[in-house]
């Protein structure tokens, strides 16, 4: 991951080969944000998430506006970790 360097990170919640979502620390590098994904909403795995430093949550079934929304914040914040580094 270290030599790629993606503008966003998008983690599924329930990868089997993930485990849990400590992996968000590994990639907590400062260099894009991390949207955890979820096939249905729940308040452990977001408040999970958070914890381990995600940017945001969002749930499969979200309405496309939201996603779309949420991507335009994205976005925004990974312009503005660009500039960091």
């Amino acid at each position: 991951m270290r030599s790629f360097l993606p503008s966003v990170i998008l983690i599924d919640a329930h990868l089997p080969d993930l485990g849990d979502l400590r992996c968000i620390e590994e990639y907590q590098s400062g260099f894009a944000p991390v949207i955890v994904a979820s096939d249905h909403r729940s308040l452990e795995i977001e408040e999970a998430a958070r914890e381990y430093g995600a940017h945001a949550y969002v749930t499969k079934g979200d309405e496309p506006e939201d996603l779309e929304l949420l991507l335009h914040k994205i976005s925004l914040i990974a312009g503005d970790l660009a500039e960091v580094h």
